[in-house]
């Protein structure tokens, strides 16, 4: 429910968008029909996706790959049906700008949704703990699944402060977020 309320709210902003926020040029007779069928489509389309079935809290690339095959799906199909619809009306269900731009926005507010409900759950569960501070040796391959192993440790609260590394090319560059340093400062710290 919450994701048909935000692709809803997309539609606005789309419609919204289309006509540069002037609430007269809105043309609303696109509305009545529209609204029903691309909520009616995106919620099958979301079944048969199945774009609740992740934990929200440990969303990954995959459920951003369902929401955009959801969302791809159901909008190519109400295109579909924008062709057939003009075909033996001259009128479209919901115009192709409308429903390009609720495209994107949709996307973009239902992947940052779930970003954020992610990262929020992260901070409060992690806020009260005592951080350990770690240095990884080696910013190559082993070292990023070595920092993205202790980030998703629930067990331990650690926090990776800084890489050490012996190649040149690495110094003064960050990784995932983190500062690389030249080995030979690894006593200093």
């Amino acid at each position: 429910m919450i994701d048909l309320g935000t692709c809803l709210l997309s539609l606005a902003l789309a419609n919204l968008l289309r006509f540069n926020f002037d609430l007269d040029q809105i043309e609303y007779r696109f509305l009545y029909a529209g609204v029903p069928v691309l909520m009616g489509l995106r919620l099958l389309s979301f079944l048969a996706y199945k774009t609740y079935s992740g934990i929200i809290f440990q969303t990954s690339i995959e459920d951003a790959q369902r929401l955009l095959l959801a969302i791809s799906t159901s909008s190519a199909l109400l295109g579909l049906l924008n062709f057939v619809s003009f075909y033996f009306t001259t009128d479209y269900v919901l115009p192709f700008s409308i429903l390009l731009i609720d495209f994107f926005v949709s996307v973009f507010l239902l992947t940052s949704y779930r970003a954020m409900v992610k990262i929020l759950y992260l901070e409060l569960r992690n806020h009260n703990k005592d951080k350990r501070r770690v240095a990884i040796y080696g910013a190559d391959s082993a070292g990023v699944v070595t920092k993205q192993t202790l980030d998703r440790d629930r067990g331990t609260n650690y926090q990776v402060i800084a890489f050490f590394d012996n190649g040149a090319t690495l110094r003064k560059k960050r990784l995932l977020g983190v500062p690389i340093y030249p080995a030979r400062q690894l006593g200093r710290f």
